[in-house]
């Protein structure tokens, strides 16, 4: 299993995979890394947000494939309520592992039909408008006179 400079995983049949769940884990990381750099985003910027996914995956010790709404309300309500983050911070993670679970899950890189011959499932997009943290401004109307 490979994964070229585009994102997309390749499959190579003929050899076995050791520890499939670390390996799938840490080439889904290098595909969106690339798919980032293809769209010029800064270093610091894609950086971050592999560390915001690995906080997830380490926090909630689920991999991407086994991840569920409940999974992300659960992670939510911990760093509101214990680590007390502010609400641009739940902002950014949530932004970040949207854009992670966009790639996982889009067919055209390949991950839905590893994660199913692996672990008998895929990902699936977890992150919606109703269980994360809004915009602040985007309930405010602001009338210019």
């Amino acid at each position: 299993m490979q994964v070229d400079g585009a994102g997309r995983v390749q499959l190579v049949p003929a050899l076995p995979v050791l520890r499939p769940e670390e390996r799938v884990f840490e080439l889904m990381l290098d595909g969106w890394r690339n798919q980032q750099l293809s769209r010029n985003l800064q270093f610091a910027t894609i950086d971050q947000r592999v560390r915001c996914v690995r906080r997830f995956v380490a926090h909630m010790n689920e991999e991407p494939w086994r991840w569920t709404q409940a999974t992300v309300e659960e992670f939510s309500a911990d760093l509101r309520t214990v680590r007390h983050v502010s609400h641009s911070t739940l902002r950014s993670y949530h932004c970040a592992l949207r854009a992670f679970t966009s790639y996982v899950c889009n067919p055209d890189y390949g991950w839905d039909r590893v994660c199913e011959e692996y672990f008998g499932t895929h990902p699936a997009q977890v992150f919606f408008d109703w269980n994360t943290a809004p915009h602040v401004q985007e309930g405010r109307v602001r009338w210019f006179v």
